[in-house]
């Protein structure tokens, strides 16, 4: 029944999240694509743009664990629908954005009402799915940073041309025309998602039963509304939750340099805005077919270390000779550097999610181990701005933006080995406390 229930799951609720996460990146990360348009109309430098970038992540930190405890006392799509169509509303307020201190404000409010929605789908899959489930169904679900890269640069490259009509910007149109549909698909949630698996009216009843104890096993908890402070402390003390935090930090300092330098990264070998926005669809839909074949390998062989490992090292390889191409006329290479770097710093990103849920148990522990890592993992969205920001201000190029990249890469294997030690080094405790155990009996 497993695999026939996986499947009608999978189908009926990972294609609604999908659109659901394309829109939150796209709501979060058009600010690239408005990029160079925005500087020249509000009158910012290249240094207070990444402030308003980086912004975002204060109270996206902040409110990651408050919010993933309220989606546990409610239900996911009450709270899915709520800090949607607040983040649709507040997206589509960017377009009023007239100076750095609008920039700042609007941003930090977008922060807030975004948080929380990653670490809640993840939570959320695992009411569904068992361990060795999740790594396929959220490389999907995550695949869609990349899919929203696709939309992003095609809806880039025609609202831009808007410019002028209506008396709007470009980059009005853009964060105005964006920002509606999280309205409207958030409202659909409600309808859309079921709460659990005991409220999907697309289950039959010996499905229902079955997929309830399944994941009660998994978990060992079958109260999904109770917060246990047990598990929550257990949780915080657990130096592996830690481990794939600053693991995940390493790798979002390079998804969202990305998100928000891509565009102009391009525009550094010789292109137009419109034409840097449109070249940046190859390089998302690579990256979507990259995530989603890790996931389904990982899941299928139950390995996670390799598949986190093994692309960082390609991407610090990747990382290493763009910075090296961009500093010569080298322009295939630069371009090709750029869609196999990013292929591979997106590849590792929810394998950490979900490796330490590989091994934890407990509701509570489902919802708050996503959130901390996640939550502390999005520093890197403050720090990658940043770094591109300053360096760019220094040397007038991103070689040193790249660079970084290619560091963060390098800590990623770091942090990545020492989760693994750790994880063995406790796997072979468990195993020394059974043979004594054993022993004793005997």
């Amino acid at each position: 029944m497993d695999a026939s229930l996986n499947r009608k799951i999978t189908l009926r609720l990972l294609p609604y999240l999908f659109v659901l996460y394309v829109l939150s990146f796209l709501d979060r990360a058009n600010l690239g694509n408005a990029h160079t348009s925005l500087l020249e109309d509000i009158h910012i430098t290249e240094e207070e743009y990444s402030i308003g970038v980086s912004v975002f992540f204060i109270g996206y930190i902040l409110f990651e664990i408050p919010s993933n405890i309220l989606l546990k006392l409610t239900t996911a799509p009450i709270w899915f629908a709520i800090i949607m169509v607040s983040w649709g509303i507040i997206s589509t307020c960017m377009m009023f954005v007239h100076d750095l201190k609008s920039l700042i404000l609007v941003r930090i409010f977008l922060g807030v009402a975004e948080a929380g929605f990653v670490p809640g789908v993840a939570y959320y899959l695992s009411l569904w799915f068992t361990p060795n489930e999740r790594a396929y169904r959220f490389s999907l679900f995550f695949s869609s940073v990349s899919t929203a890269g696709v939309i992003a640069g095609l809806a880039a490259y025609g609202l831009l041309q808007l410019d002028g009509k209506g008396s709007l910007y470009g980059w009005q149109w853009l964060f105005l025309i964006e920002g509606i549909p999280s309205i409207i698909f958030g409202l659909g949630c409600v309808f859309m998602l079921p709460g659990s698996p005991a409220q999907a009216s697309w289950l039959t009843p010996e499905e229902k039963e079955y997929a309830i104890s399944r994941i009660s096993v998994a978990l060992n908890d079958s109260d999904h509304s109770h917060i246990s402070k047990t598990q929550f402390i257990t949780v915080l003390k657990d130096i592996r939750v830690w481990l794939a935090a600053l693991l995940n930090c390493c790798q979002v300092v390079i998804v969202y340099s990305l998100s928000f330098f891509l565009p102009a990264l391009i525009q550094q070998f010789g292109f137009s805005d419109l034409i840097s926005n449109l070249l940046t669809v190859p390089i998302h839909a690579t990256s979507v077919l990259a995530i989603i074949f890790n996931g389904l390998h990982s899941d299928r062989t139950a390995e996670r270390y390799l598949h986190s490992v093994i692309p960082s090292a390609f991407a610090l390889l990747f990382w290493g000779l763009e910075a090296y191409s961009l500093e010569s006329d080298m322009l295939p290479l630069q371009y090709t550097m750029v869609i196999l770097g990013a292929s591979c710093s997106g590849m590792a990103v929810p394998i950490t999610v979900i490796w330490p849920m590989d091994f934890m148990v407990g509701s509570t522990t489902a919802a708050v181990v996503p959130a901390i890592i996640i939550g502390i993992g999005n520093l890197g969205g403050i720090i990658g701005p940043q770094l591109f920001g300053l360096t760019y201000g220094i040397t007038n190029n991103y070689t040193w933006g790249v660079t970084c990249m290619s560091i963060c890469s390098f800590l990623s294997i770091v942090f990545a080995t020492a989760l693994w030690l750790v994880i063995k080094r406790d796997e072979y405790k468990r195993k020394g406390e059974y043979l004594i155990q054993h022993e004793s009996r005997k």
